[in-house]
C-alpha cells in the first residue's frame, strides 16, 4: 500500500528526470519510519486529515525526505485544500532546494487551481447518478485507478459535455498513465468543444513539453536516413506541441532544404526568426536559402544581420563567419568574404585552418574572375545531438565529409592516431578536393609513425594543386614535410609579406631557406630567430639556441686563419697547415694557413681559395731544417656536396727555401663525426670523428694517404671555463707514402685532447679555437713510425 500512496506523492513530477547527482536521503528508520508508515496507510485508506497530521510529524523527525514532503501536498490535495499543498510544496522547496520534482508539483498545482479543476467539491451541480458517477470518477482518480476515472468521467460528458473540470480530470488521468499523445488530443478536443482556458493551456504546455522532444528526436533520425518527408513532418508536429522545443525548426529547416523546397524552407526560417530573434542559425540559413532563390539582396540582409548578433557562442560566431564567407566565394565575391573573415584571429580550434583556406582562397580569387553558379551553393549543414529535452543542433560550413573529419579530429585531439588515420582516410575519399581532410590525415599519419606515407600524402597534395589554396604557413608546413625546400621557402617567405609567419616559425623559415639555396635569406630569418629568442618572444632550448648561433656563423664566414705546430704531426683535421703527406722522421713542423671564400657560404658548396707556409724545426733524422725548408703553397679546394664534408683540394708548391723543390699536388680529403662542437645543454658527451686524405704530387711523383679515427667523451671544464672542452679517447691511424721503403704503417693507442672556444657573440657560436692534442700509439703494422708521442698544438680563427 505504501508504494501506491507513494506513486500520489510523485505524480506530477517531470518522467525521465535524471536524480543521480543528487544526494539521496537516508532510509528511514524508528520512530519517523513508523509514523510515515501510518501516514502513507492513512492516505491509501482514504482518512486524508489523518495521512496529513501523520506526515507533518514524520517530516519533523526526517525533514529531508522529499518523498513525506510530496505525500503531504498529496493529502492537503486530496481534502480540497490545494493552496495548502502549494504551500507545504513552497515550504519543502526551501529546505531542499528547487528539486525538479517539487518544481513540476507546484505548476501542476497552481495550473489546476487556476483552472478550478477535478475537485469533487464542485461537479458542476450534476445531480442524480450523474454526481455519483462523476464522484466515482474522482475517488478512481485519488486511488490512482485511471482506466475507471477516465471511463466515469467520459459517461458523464456524454450526457452533459459542458462540465469542463472532468474533461481536465480525463486528461490528467490519460497523462498519470503516460499516455501523452492521447492526453494532448484530449486537451485539443476539450479546447475545440468548450474554447481555451488556463487549465487546457497549463495542460497543452506540460504535455507538449513531453511530446516535443519525442517527436524532435524523430525528425532527427529520420532525416539521418534520408527521409525528409517524415523529417519534415515530425519537425513540424514537434513545433506544434511544444513551439520552442530546442532543435525542431534548425532540423525543419534542414530538411526543407533537403528536400529542395526552398519557399517552405524560407517561411520555415522566418517563423524560425520571429520565435527567437536572436538566435544565429535561421538568420545564415534563410540568408542561404534566399541566395538559393536568387533574392540576392534579400540574402545579404540576412547575412549582415547574422555578423551583428551577440548571442551566439564564439564558436557558432566564427562557423557563421565561414558559411557567410563560402556564399561570397561561390557567388564570386572574394571581397565580401574577407570582409567576412576579418578580425577573426586564430583561437587554437579547428577553424583557424579552415578560416586561414578561405581567406586564401579569397586572395588568389581577387585577381581572377568567378563566376556565379547559385545552382551549387554550399548550403551550411546541421551538426545535431540528443538532448533530455529535445536536440541540440549547430550549424557549421558545408562539408560533405563533415562527420568523418570531426570523428577523426576527435581522434587526433584523443591522441589515438590509428582511428584518426582510418577516419581521415575516409574524410579524403569522400571529399578528395578539400585540402583540410588531406592536412589532417598527413599529421595523423605523422603522428601514428608512418613518415614515409606523410611524406608521399604531402607530395600528392603538392602535386594535385591544392596545396595553392592553403594559407602560406600550412603551405610551407607540408611543402618542408614532402622534402621540397624551395617551395616551402617560396611558401615562408610569401608568409612574411602577408605578415603571416610567427616568431615560433622564423627557424623553419631559415632552414628552408638554406637547403632551397638562398643563404643570405636564411642568415636573415637566423638573427630574427635568435632576435626573438632573446626577446622573449619564443623559448628556444639552449642548444637549439646555440647550433642556430653555430649555422650563422658558417653562413657568414668568408676568410680564416689557421695556424699549428706538432711533433710527428698525426694527420687529422687539427694539423692541416702542416706538410702533405707523411714521413718516417721523428720531427716538429710549424706552419700557417689563410684562406678566402670568394662566394661565401655558397649553399654549403664552399671554394676556398688559400695561401700556406709550413717548415721543419727540427728533425731527429738529420734533415733539412729552419729557412731553407720553409715552403710555400697556393691552392683552391672546393666541398662540392653540401651534405657530405668531401673536399678537393689542387695546389702549386712555392719553394720559399733553399731545400725545396717546386711542384704541384692534388689532395681530396673526407672527414665526419660527431659531438665535435662545443655544447650547452650537457656538461658531457660522446664525441666521434674520421680524417682521411690522400694526395699525389704531380713533377715529382710521389703518393701518399693518412687517416685517423678518434672515439671517446667530451667533458666541459666549467670549473674553470664553460668554453674549454677536455676530450679523452681511443685512436686507430695509419699513414701510406710510395717513397717509403715501408710504404704502409698503423698503430693505436690513446690521447687527449683540449680545446678552449673563444669569439662568440648575441648571433655566433664560437668561431675561434685554441687545440693541444696528446697522444701515444702502439704499432699494429709497419715501422716504428706507427708507435711512440704524437702531440700537436693548433689555433683556428
Amino acid at each position: 500500500m505504501q508504494a501506491s500512496a507513494f506513486g500520489i506523492a510523485i505524480l506530477w513530477s517531470v518522467p525521465g528526470m535524471s536524480q543521480a547527482d543528487q544526494t539521496l536521503p537516508l532510509p528511514l528508520t524508528g520512530s519517523a519510519y513508523r509514523v510515515a508508515r501510518q501516514a502513507y496507510g492513512s492516505y491509501d485508506s482514504h482518512r486524508y486529515q489523518a495521512s496529513v497530521g501523520y506526515a507533518r510529524e514524520a517530516i519533523r523527525q526526517r525533514p529531508d525526505v522529499m518523498s513525506l514532503r510530496l505525500l503531504l501536498a498529496s493529502a492537503l490535495e486530496a481534502q480540497g485544500d490545494r493552496r495548502a499543498a502549494v504551500r507545504a510544496i513552497e515550504d519543502a522547496i526551501k529546505a531542499l532546494g528547487p528539486e525538479p520534482a517539487l518544481r513540476a508539483r507546484r505548476s501542476a498545482l497552481l495550473a489546476i487551481i487556476a483552472s478550478g479543476a477535478n475537485s469533487p467539491s464542485d461537479p458542476n451541480a450534476l445531480t442524480g447518478n450523474m454526481a455519483k458517477t462523476a464522484q466515482r470518477a474522482y475517488r478512481a482518480y485519488a486511488k490512482h485507478d485511471y482506466d475507471d476515472a477516465i471511463a466515469a468521467a467520459n459517461e458523464v460528458l456524454a450526457a452533459r459535455p459542458d462540465v469542463m473540470p472532468l474533461y481536465l480530470l480525463v486528461i490528467d488521468a490519460l497523462t498519470a498513465q503516460g499516455r501523452d499523445l492521447d492526453a494532448y488530443n484530449a486537451v485539443i478536443a476539450a479546447t475545440q468543444r468548450g474554447g481555451d482556458n488556463p487549465g487546457l493551456r497549463a495542460r497543452r504546455r506540460f504535455i507538449g513539453a513531453r511530446l516535443g522532444p519525442v517527436a524532435a528526436s524523430e525528425a532527427y533520425d529520420a532525416l539521418r536516413r534520408g527521409d525528409t518527408d517524415i523529417a519534415i513532418s515530425r519537425a513540424r508536429a514537434a513545433i506544434g506541441y511544444a513551439p520552442n522545443v530546442p532543435g525542431a525548426r534548425d532540423l525543419l529547416i534542414d530538411a526543407l532544404i533537403q528536400a529542395n523546397r526552398f519557399d517552405e524552407a524560407d517561411q520555415a526560417a522566418t517563423d524560425a526568426i520571429s520565435a527567437n530573434p536572436s538566435a544565429l542559425a535561421p538568420w545564415l540559413q534563410r540568408g542561404a536559402i534566399r541566395e538559393r532563390l536568387g533574392q540576392r539582396d534579400a540574402s545579404l540582409a540576412d547575412f549582415a544581420h547574422a555578423m551583428q548578433l551577440q548571442d551566439a557562442t564564439q564558436q557558432e560566431q566564427r562557423n557563421g563567419r565561414i558559411v557567410i564567407a563560402d556564399m561570397a566565394l561561390a557567388t564570386g565575391d572574394p571581397q565580401r568574404a574577407l570582409d567576412a573573415l576579418n578580425g577573426l584571429d586564430p583561437d587554437g580550434d579547428a577553424t583557424d585552418l579552415m578560416i586561414a583556406v578561405r581567406r586564401q582562397k579569397a586572395r588568389r580569387a581577387l585577381t581572377s574572375s568567378v563566376a556565379a553558379n547559385t545552382a551549387d551553393l554550399p548550403m551550411p549543414q546541421l551538426d545535431c545531438t540528443r538532448i533530455d529535452s529535445g536536440i541540440l543542433c549547430t550549424l557549421h560550413p558545408f562539408d560533405p565529409a563533415y562527420a568523418q573529419y570531426a570523428a577523426a579530429a576527435r581522434a587526433y585531439d584523443q591522441h589515438d592516431y590509428p582511428l584518426a588515420v582510418a577516419q581521415a582516410r575516409e574524410a579524403v575519399r569522400i571529399a578528395p578536393d578539400d585540402p583540410v581532410h588531406r592536412l589532417l590525415l598527413i599529421q595523423a599519419l605523422a603522428s601514428n609513425g608512418d613518415q614515409a606515407e606523410s611524406k608521399q600524402e604531402a607530395a600528392n597534395l603538392i602535386e594535385s594543386g591544392m596545396i595553392d589554396t592553403l594559407p602560406s604557413m600550412n603551405a610551407a608546413y607540408f611543402a618542408s614535410n614532402a622534402e621540397q625546400p624551395a617551395l616551402a621557402a617560396r611558401y615562408y617567405n610569401e608568409a612574411v609579406r602577408n605578415d603571416e609567419l610567427p616568431p615560433s616559425s622564423l627557424l623553419d623559415a631559415g632552414y628552408a631557406n638554406l637547403n632551397a639555396g638562398a643563404a643570405p635569406v636564411a642568415a636573415s630569418y637566423f638573427r630574427r630567430g635568435i632576435d626573438a629568442d632573446n626577446n622573449g618572444d619564443i623559448s628556444l632550448q639552449p642548444q637549439q639556441a646555440f647550433e642556430t648561433r653555430r649555422t650563422m656563423s658558417e653562413l657568414d664566414r668568408t676568410w680564416g686563419v689557421n695556424a699549428s705546430v706538432g711533433y710527428r704531426p698525426t694527420g687529422d683535421q687539427t694539423t692541416f697547415v702542416a706538410s702533405p703527406g707523411s714521413t718516417a722522421d721523428k720531427s716538429v713542423q710549424a706552419g700557417a694557413e689563410a684562406y678566402w671564400r670568394p662566394f661565401g657560404y655558397f649553399d654549403g658548396h664552399t671554394i676556398e681559395l688559400y695561401a700556406r707556409a709550413y717548415e721543419t724545426l727540427y728533425s731527429k733524422a738529420g734533415n733539412t731544417t729552419g729557412t731553407p725548408s720553409l715552403e710555400g703553397a697556393l691552392g683552391v679546394r672546393a666541398k662540392p656536396f653540401a651534405s657530405q664534408n668531401l673536399v678537393f683540394a689542387f695546389e702549386r708548391i712555392v719553394p720559399l727555401g733553399s731545400a725545396v723543390q717546386p711542384d704541384w699536388l692534388g689532395r681530396i680529403a673526407y672527414s665526419n663525426g660527431f659531438g665535435t662542437d662545443l655544447r650547452v645543454d650537457t656538461p658531457s658527451w660522446w664525441t666521434g670523428q674520421l680524417y682521411a686524405e690522400a694526395g699525389h704530387y704531380i713533377t715529382h711523383p710521389d703518393n701518399y694517404a693518412t687517416f685517423s679515427g678518434e672515439l671517446g667523451r667530451s667533458y666541459r671544464l666549467d670549473a674553470i671555463d664553460p668554453h674549454l672542452v677536455a676530450f679523452p679517447y681511443a685512436v686507430l691511424g695509419g699513414d701510406y707514402n710510395t717513397q717509403i721503403n715501408n710504404r704502409a704503417s698503423m698503430g693505436a693507442g690513446v690521447g687527449v685532447n683540449l680545446r678552449y672556444w673563444f669569439r662568440e657573440d648575441a648571433y655566433h657560436a664560437p668561431r675561434s679555437f685554441v687545440d693541444f692534442s696528446l697522444q701515444y700509439r702502439s704499432k699494429i703494422v709497419g715501422d716504428d713510425r706507427a708507435k711512440g708521442v704524437f702531440f700537436n698544438a693548433s689555433f683556428s680563427y
